[in-house]
């Protein structure tokens, strides 16, 4: 390189240095604006103006912020926007906020189309920030002057004022809104004259920045449907097969009665879910974020973590609040006749009622909603501690329990929605930059037609923003095309897990992912079936055939691959099923002398107290539950120690089980049901069921070898009867006692840790309950074999006996409310009827089903 093209570079470098130096300096001129030289004495006009320019620019900045960043959204000139506000749920291009009033905010996010759409909309109503300046800068030039009131204060001064056009510049800094604003001012006062046209205001109002994070978070959840999450993450934990409860994504009975719901209570249901958790959802990274806490509740506390959301990478100042307030919604839940909505029953009848008919009750529902979400934030040091406000509206969307980014990605359910003929379009923004060019003192940029006193300036605000619509259509199920078919032949063959013999008819499926499944078809008479396969990774082989379990296999298939696949299914043996009962029995009834008594020394409820022996206390050996009433004033706490009514004696009893099991009496109904623990990671699930009417002790089951749960209910068809009266309570104690005197279910409490030495005195006694208690029928016992009590362990060998022999806990019937204060011989409160996993633990060595030959 010779030394005259170095000097050149040299020279080109030191021009672009020198032109980054000017550019800066005027920036910064521009952001500080250095202050004209103003005489002293009429230093108090500049302020005049200055004051005002701040004055107006608030009353400009509050509606923006409080309209989603339109000053007017009611006026289409000054918005530029032409809203359509509806009374309708979810209909409508804003959030209607106020009937009364007629406030509304644009929703930055929202399907514009009505909410029974096929080709769906979504849109967005947030202005550019280019927008936002032109309404704030036209407020400014249209409003000043109202403010400075032709200069009146000064009038009676002697000043004459001649005056030009305003012009405002809205400058966004980091921690504040500047107003640059030209307005030619000539005051004349005798023979001075002073001329001034540059004026800074300064609104401590962080408008950008908040405006930014209003855009982060409408981009989240156009990105990831962040709302709509949350909305199916607290529906789902509200669900299930009650009518308490909101209807269940999917769910499965064996009950002979379908559950119904009615479809308005369930819409109710829905939106004070809304009204309680949108406004928890927190923000990590904003101001006062802090995740719900349950305390000790590990599944609330899971809950509660599901609605703080982690997206926003860097710290903000502000609190965002998300706010649902009542507002009507679109709420649809298919499928339903009319306004309910219930399962699908299928009856397993057997030829000759051969045996009892079996009912599986299938219940899947698919929940449509649309519903607005206002967001606020808020910087509560602005505005000089007054605080200031931006608010914008978010809608949520749901059709057949998806988002609609779930149903752009081609992953929409195939409900009751038909998606093939269902799109959705998005809003695109586009910019595009002009070119600046100097006029005169000016700079003017030819796309937008405004000027501008710097070329830096100029440059910086030269472009427009327009906005196009952006087709998605979902895509097509193509999984099940011949020509989405690319792997090589693939051999499957069936066998009967037993005879090792090949098994026909077996219906095959292939699925992958959540929604792309392709019938294969069947086996032919060797059990064998020959398919190509569509590309796949980690899919899944489903084989189904009546008599035997299903079962599911990964596979992931590969272009031109070529596999032989070996299944061995598992063929249900008919075992006859018999159900017999061990009563809990009562023996060795007799009175405890009050000298007898333990001193409270364990820390435990009283629910948990099952002996006396669990206690330590080995003097009152074999003694099992203590019926009236001193022994059950003992709250085993720490430090406290409870008391009844006065009375020196009490009756107690053992409880014994399991001399000889009984056959089924025509009073008693049983329910059975075991369910095969999984044992491998795709086994799908395995429940049987049946139900043995009055007098009946017997029926066919269908079982596999595995692991199982088993659970059985025992229900009364006579169930129980309280007599009125069987318990004396306290109706008003004597709080002039020393030790304080509160009255609950078990009895007094003592703070003090103390026996005390006397008793508190009642002032009036009563009896409880007025009336008798019919419970008819009712549940009295069963059986619980699981986790915690132990499995049921079946083998092929065990099924080749061909019966098997189940029992049940027959619990006592109640005599009374509660055993606290009872005044009859024997008292068993209501809680019996629910001792069935205690006693299955306590009991479980003559709970094991006992297998045996026909």
């Amino acid at each position: 390189m010779n030394k005259r093209a170095q000097v050149t570079i040299y020279i080109i470098i030191g021009i672009v240095i020198l032109f980054s130096i000017a550019t800066a300096v005027y920036v910064a001129h521009r952001l500080l604006v250095s202050p004209e030289e103003i005489a002293t004495v009429d230093r108090p006009i500049k302020d005049y103006v200055e004051a005002c320019i701040q004055q107006v620019g608030e009353q400009a900045l509050l509606p923006v912020g409080a309209s989603g960043g339109y000053l007017d959204p009611g006026n289409p000139v000054l918005s530029g926007q032409d809203f359509f506000v509806s009374k309708d749920p979810a209909e409508g291009d804003a959030l209607l906020v106020s009937e009364l009033t007629g406030d509304f905010i644009p929703y930055w996010f929202y399907m514009s189309t009505g909410n029974d759409c096929k080709q769906c909309m979504m849109e967005s109503m947030q202005p550019s920030i280019e927008q936002v300046k032109s309404q704030i800068d036209g407020y400014m030039e249209e409003h000043l002057e109202e403010c400075i009131h032709s200069f009146e204060p000064f009038l009676e001064q002697g000043y004459i004022f001649e005056t030009g056009d305003v012009q405002s510049d809205i400058l966004l800094a980091e921690e504040s809104t500047r107003f640059l604003v030209n307005y030619p001012v000539t005051a004349k006062k005798l023979d001075v004259t002073t001329k001034m046209e540059n004026f800074v205001g300064v609104v401590d109002v962080p408008f950008k920045k908040m405006y930014d994070l209003a855009g982060r978070i409408t981009k989240e959840e156009k990105e990831k449907a962040f709302l709509e999450s949350v909305l199916f993450h607290f529906i789902s934990l509200h669900t299930g097969l009650e009518m308490s409860k909101l209807p269940p994504l999917g769910g499965v009975t064996h009950d002979k009665i379908l559950v119904n719901w009615f479809r308005p209570m369930v819409e109710m249901n829905v939106q004070q879910l809304l009204l309680s958790y949108i406004p928890l959802i927190q923000l990590y990274n904003t101001k006062d974020a802090r995740q719900v806490s349950a305390g000790d509740n590990v599944f609330e506390e899971g809950f509660y973590k599901g609605l703080y959301l982690k997206f926003l990478k860097e710290k903000h100042p502000f609190n965002v609040n998300f706010m649902y307030l009542e507002w009507p919604f679109y709420f649809d839940i298919t499928p339903r006749s009319g306004e309910i909505l219930t399962g699908e029953a299928h009856i397993q009848e057997w030829p000759f009622n051969f045996a009892t008919a079996f009912q599986t009750n299938y219940y899947e529902f698919y929940y449509d909603v649309s519903a607005p979400v206002m967001v606020e934030i808020r910087d509560p040091d602005a505005l000089k501690g007054k605080g200031y406000s931006f608010n914008f509206a978010l809608e949520l969307n749901v059709r057949d329990n998806k988002d609609f980014v779930e149903w752009n990605r081609g992953e929409g359910t195939i409900g009751y929605w038909d998606s093939s003929k269902a799109g959705i379009e998005t809003k695109d923004v586009e910019t595009q930059t002009g070119v600046c060019s100097e006029q005169g003192s000016m700079w003017k940029c030819d796309i937008s037609g405004r000027s501008y006193p710097g070329q830096v300036e100029c440059v910086q605000n030269c472009y427009v923003s327009t906005s196009r619509r952006v087709p998605f259509k979902p895509v097509k199920k193509l999984f099940a095309d011949e020509n989405q078919k690319v792997s090589d032949t693939h051999i499957i063959s069936v066998f009967d897990a037993v005879t090792k013999q090949g098994v026909n008819e077996v219906s095959i499926l292939f699925t992958c992912g959540k929604y792309k499944t392709v019938i294969l078809g069947g086996t032919d008479l060797r059990g064998r079936l020959k398919t190509k396969l569509p590309m796949c990774i980690n899919g899944q082989l489903s084989f189904d055939k009546d008599g035997y379990a299903k079962k599911i296999i990964p596979l992931t298939v590969k272009p031109d691959d070529r596999k032989e696949i070996d299944v061995f299914m598992e063929p249900e043996a008919q075992v006859k099923a018999t159900i017999k009962k061990y009563p809990i029995q009562i023996r060795n009834l007799r009175e405890l002398e009050y000298s007898q008594e333990p001193e409270a020394q364990l820390s435990v409820s009283y629910a948990e107290i099952d002996s006396w022996e669990g206690l330590g206390m080995s003097a009152l050996g074999g003694f099992q539950e203590v019926l009236n009433p001193i022994s059950l004033s003992i709250h085993w706490e720490e430090e406290g120690y409870k008391v009844g009514k006065e009375q020196k004696n009490m009756k107690i009893y053992d409880r014994y089980c399991c001399d000889a099991p009984e056959k089924l009496n025509a009073s008693y109904k049983a329910i059975l049901m075991v369910e095969k623990i999984p044992e491998e990671l795709l086994e799908p699930a395995y429940f049987q069921a049946m139900m043995l009417e009055k007098g009946v002790s017997e029926d066919v089951i269908s079982l596999v070898p595995g692991l199982y749960k088993v659970t059985g209910m025992l229900i009364d068809v006579d169930g129980f009867v309280i007599e009125p009266g069987c318990q004396e309570i306290c109706l008003e104690y004597d709080t002039g006692t020393e030790f304080y005197v509160e009255e609950i279910v078990g009895g007094v409490i003592d703070p003090l840790g103390a026996i005390p030495e006397e008793k508190p005195e009642c002032k009036e006694w009563g009896y409880f309950p007025e009336e008798e208690i019919v419970a008819k029928p009712s549940l009295m016992g069963g059986v619980m074999l699981d986790n915690a009590t132990g499995y049921w362990n079946v083998t092929r060998a065990d099924l080749n006996k061909g019966a098997v022999e189940f029992y049940f806990i027959q619990t006592l019937k109640p005599t009374c409310t509660a055993v606290q204060d009872c005044v009859l011989d024997v008292c068993v409160d209501v809680g019996e009827t629910q001792a069935t996993n205690s006693y299955s633990a306590k009991y479980r060595e003559y709970l094991e089903p006992v297998f045996s030959r026909q």
